[in-house]
């Protein structure tokens, strides 16, 4: 026995750590190693840092970096060990060591609620709100432009207005314009509208048009009129009622835009309107006309018009003596506290943690309500009951305050990371299609979003979708995908679209090209854009080409493509004066051009070559450009270049103060033109 206990003496062994701590984003992808070694493979700064910090720790110590710092402090002693130079890291970074858990005691509480709070420190926008409806009741229709950044309740002043005249009668009118589709007219009106029939993908044709008369029966006076031109608008089949008048597009889309100001104006003779266009920096150019119709209309009708929009969109309908802006600003730290107090409920929060959380979300209610929420929810409550601290972790940023919600979810995260690729609304059809699981975790995973407040639920059983509850949640989940996983959901979505709903050439577009198949991409955006030319104006097909001219320069040179490039910037000249608007896109557009100068110049494309010139001199200045331009209208025998050219060329000098040769060349021009018989051009 003592020989064993003298052998146990000599071979003790006497463990000993030093920890680094470092906190910060991190994708944990496959598993490395074998058997017990076996472990996940850990990528990012923070892994980088962390070990960088435990060769700084002594034995038996907890060293951390600022951003754990940040998070924990209040919670924790520290001792400052100063800036130190680590290895891989550019600057040099503030290391601290933990001594201990902050003595200061604390009662804590958690709880759960996706409740509305009160609407704190808005007092006079809600009072100007109400003004605003009670005028409208009496057929003196009113605007009100409320302006603010993300988070700071442009739809929740919204709401406060909805909820406060539930019980008199009234319609309400919701359209939600979307940054997915600021390139597809009347995207608003038609999800609308949609929504209002009960029509989505699952919907027979038939049923369709049917449930659209019903929709239209409601309110219209004039239905073998109005249904056709919105069957249009929602790509339905044409009725047999009644043949549209096609005067080209325009005839088209004033046929349109007449008929929903129509409806408006149908539905405010009925009841007062309560309308809401949420977004409004997202619109498309048809969406936007109608709003200046409706704008204008509105005054003499019973209707309260609520356009919502961020800082950047600056709104043309300022100078009407019915138009009232409200632009919201941040709160202050009192009413940032009360919102606290009210979210948290029977829960007390430590003055710490209010202050931090206040510091942290700097005045804006989404930030303050989400942070808030996260501290409630926290899986430190219990440890922080148990060593008595006064502080506990708050996210840093509303994206962390987000993160730290889904990341708490289970199946509901994988939920959401999927459904944000599909955008800030996503039904549960296409979800299930693009996300192959069993309907067992489908709907467990769901229900715990739900439940979470995440998402809201919106329709019922074929109808049924799901909506973030506010664009910061979507683009959170979004942006926590891995790149592969993101490129393979947006591929599945595509095609999922490809076979139910075809018509969505937009939107095939938007997810080819996040899937990272640019050809498919391209073949869309050219799609879209001519359908958008046809249909509604060339404004919404503008941003198709632009797109489709960007992915052309992602592409490898090809006999294919460099006539696509040709083709694109070809379709963009009978709109120069919009295509040289965009001080912005100017160089961008030049390059453009200069490519497919060079493309042209094969002695086939003289026609094409001379309007290009010609528009390239007119925007530099370049006379010399010009001259050349007309030269090769001559060469291509194209009367029309030629007529177009010479006209270009009158009037850069006429520019220029050169009025005989510009009347030389004006007098070619008219010519030109009535050797073709335009007189509309003369």
């Amino acid at each position: 026995p003592i020989l064993n206990e003298t052998v146990a003496k000599k071979r003790q062994v006497v463990l000993t750590v030093r920890v680094g701590v470092a906190t910060g984003q991190v994708v944990v992808g496959d598993l490395i190693g074998e058997g017990s070694s076996q472990e996940n493979a850990v990528v990012g700064e923070a892994p980088n840092l962390a070990a960088r910090l435990q060769s700084l720790a002594s034995v038996n110590a907890v060293v951390v970096g600022p951003s754990t710092y940040d998070l924990t402090v209040g919670r924790f002693d520290f001792e400052d060990l100063g800036r130190k130079d680590l290895k891989g890291i550019t600057q040099p970074t503030r290391v601290r060591r933990v001594i201990g858990p902050a003595s200061v005691e604390s009662r804590f509480a958690t709880g759960r609620g996706a409740a509305l709070t009160k609407l704190v420190g808005r007092a006079k926008d809600i009072a100007l709100l109400q003004q605003s409806w009670e005028c409208a009741k009496i057929s003196k229709g009113q605007v009100v432009l409320i302006s603010g950044e993300p988070g700071i309740g442009k739809s929740r002043l919204c709401e406060a207005l909805h909820r406060q005249t539930l019980e008199k009668p009234k319609t309400r009118l919701y359209f939600q314009c979307s940054p997915y589709h600021v390139g597809s007219a009347f995207h608003p009106v038609i999800s609308h509208i949609e929504h209002a029939a009960g029509i989505d993908a699952h919907t027979l044709v038939t049923e369709k048009l049917n449930k659209l008369e019903e929709l239209v029966r409601q309110s219209s006076v004039d239905i073998e009129h109005e249904l056709p031109i919105l069957a249009e608008l929602l790509s339905l089949p044409k009725t047999n009622q009644v043949n549209l008048n096609h005067n080209g597009r325009h005839g088209t889309k004033d046929q349109t835009l007449n008929v929903l100001v129509k409806r408006l104006e149908n539905l405010a003779s009925q009841k007062p309107v309560l309308c809401v266009f949420e977004d409004v920096h997202w619109a498309d150019p048809a969406t936007f006309e109608l709003l200046d119709k409706l704008v204008e209309r509105v005054k003499s009708l019973r209707i309260l018009l609520l356009i919502t929009f961020r800082p950047e969109f600056a709104a043309p309908w300022t100078d009407r003596a019915f138009v009232n802006s409200i632009v919201l600003n941040r709160l202050s730290r009192r009413q940032s506290r009360n919102i606290i107090v009210e979210k948290a409920g029977s829960h007390t929060l430590p003055e710490a943690t209010k202050e931090e959380i206040i510091s942290k979300t700097d005045g804006i209610p989404l930030f303050i309500e989400e942070c808030t929420q996260a501290v409630l929810e926290s899986q430190e409550l219990d440890r922080i009951k148990r060593v008595h601290d006064d502080q506990f972790p708050v996210p840093a940023t509303l994206r962390d305050s987000l993160m730290a919600r889904l990341d708490r979810l289970g199946t509901g995260k994988l939920v959401a990371q999927v459904g944000s690729t599909i955008g800030g609304e996503f039904t549960h059809t296409l979800l299930k299609a693009v996300w192959k699981l069993d309907d067992l975790q489908l709907k467990q995973g769901l229900k715990e979003l739900l439940e979470s407040g995440l998402v809201y639920q919106t329709g019922t059983g074929s109808t049924t979708a799901y909506v973030f509850r506010h664009a910061l949640l979507r683009d959170a989940a979004y942006e926590s995908l891995l790149n592969s996983t993101r490129r393979a959901a947006h591929r599945s979505i595509a095609e999922e679209l490809t076979e139910r709903s075809p018509s969505q050439i937009a939107l095939l577009a938007h997810h080819w090209e996040q899937a990272g198949e640019l050809n498919l991409a391209l073949y869309y955006r050219t799609i879209a854009a001519a359908e958008s030319a046809k249909l509604h104006g060339l404004l919404e097909s503008i941003t198709h080409y632009w797109t489709a001219l960007r992915l052309l320069d992602q592409l490898p040179e090809t006999q294919d493509t460099l006539q696509c490039h040709l083709d694109t910037v070809l379709a963009l000249i009978p709109v120069r004066q919009v295509f040289w608007d965009n001080e912005v896109e100017r160089g961008e557009a030049l390059r453009y051009i200069d490519k497919a100068i060079e493309i042209a110049d094969n002695g086939e494309k003289f026609a094409a070559l001379a309007q290009l010139k010609a528009l390239k001199g007119t925007t530099l200045r370049d006379e010399g450009l010009l001259s050349q331009a007309v030269k090769d209208a001559q060469t291509s025998g194209d009367v029309i270049v030629q007529a177009e050219v010479a006209s270009e060329y009158a009037n850069y000098l006429g520019m220029l103060g050169r009025f005989n040769e510009s009347s030389s060349h004006k007098a070619r021009a008219i010519q030109l033109y009535k050797s073709l018989g335009w007189r509309h051009n003369l």
